[in-house]
This record gives structure tokens, sequence and C-alpha cells, in this order.
């Protein structure tokens, strides 16, 4: 997958395009990771990538 990102970089040249949501294109969205989300079960965890939630 790096390969072919650097692959897409090199053909964009100097060129910099910006996403919708303001982000270039390596960048990343923000990660969040939160412990103890529910009290049952044990362990649960709540991820969030962007706007994306996944218990």
């Amino acid at each position: 997958m790096l390969g072919r990102m650097v692959e897409i970089k090199d053909m964009l040249g100097d060129h910099q395009i910006i996403r919708a949501d303001g982000r270039k294109v390596d960048e990343l969205r923000p990660v969040r990771i939160t412990r103890h989300f529910t009290d049952a079960p044990e362990g649960s965890v709540l991820i969030e990538c962007g706007n994306t939630r996944v218990m």
C-alpha cells in the first residue's frame, strides 16, 4: 500500500490536493481510543476514527 501512495504522490508532482474534510493526501484521520466505555462487558472499548465510531 505504501508503494502505491508513493506512486500517486510522484504523479501529483508539486500540486497540493486537499480532501473535502481538509486533510492532505498523506494525512490520517485522528484516532481516539476510550477504555471502559461501558460497564459490561469487561474490556469494552470505543474506537473513533474521524466520524466513525466502533464499540
